[in-house]
């Protein structure tokens, strides 16, 4: 027997290359909550939040990127 296949990874985004993107903030890039030191008391920790800003990358490397991919494939069975 001989079985051929064909996969589409994220289909949306061939129809489309708006739709299916993936994105993401770069790591490190963007701190949501930073350590100012401690209370008056010593032991309670306080924090400062920053609201995010509108930094985004689009994700296009490897098999869940956000650019469609597709492959072909197949096998004998004996």
């Amino acid at each position: 027997t001989l079985q051929f296949t064909f996969d589409v990874f994220n289909f949306t985004n061939m129809l489309s290359s708006k739709w299916g993107r993936r994105y993401y903030v770069p790591y490190g890039y963007n701190r949501l909550i930073t350590f100012d030191g401690f209370d008056t008391d010593g032991t309670t920790p306080t924090f400062s939040f920053h609201a995010p800003k509108h930094v985004w990358n689009i994700d296009d490397s490897g098999i869940s990127s956000s650019r469609w991919q597709a492959q072909i494939g197949f096998r004998y069975i004996f």
